[in-house]
């Protein structure tokens, strides 16, 4: 059961480190969460989950995340699968620049011999 509540805490800090660091209020968030998503949720509510008072429906924190522009994963803690595709690019795009160097350099020094 403790392992529970440590997780609605460590949610809701998630929750709201990505909340501010976008500059929402709660207010906001609860607003749109009642008004687009039409969860019954007002600023309390978020307050409450933010504390790890009360926990998320699935259904809630899957609109959470979008509206952080995130995903479920990354609200527990977990590395983004987002994430993890962009870094999977990123380093087959350094691998490909690489390649690209070495077949410039055997064609240079093919073309010394």
């Amino acid at each position: 059961m403790d392992d529970i509540a440590t997780l609605d805490e460590t949610v809701g800090a998630r929750i709201r480190d990505l909340r501010i660091r976008q500059g929402l209020p709660q207010g906001h968030l609860s607003t749109v969460m009642r008004v687009s998503y039409d969860f019954g949720w007002h600023q309390s509510t978020l307050t409450r989950v933010e504390a790890g008072e009360r926990p998320l429906r699935l259904s809630e924190a899957v609109a959470v995340a979008e509206i952080l522009g995130t995903d479920v994963a990354d609200l527990l803690g977990a590395p983004s699968a987002t994430m993890a595709v962009r870094l999977r690019r990123a380093r087959m795009r350094e691998l490909s620049t690489l390649r690209e160097h070495i077949e410039a350099r055997l064609e240079e020094i093919s073309e010394e011999s």
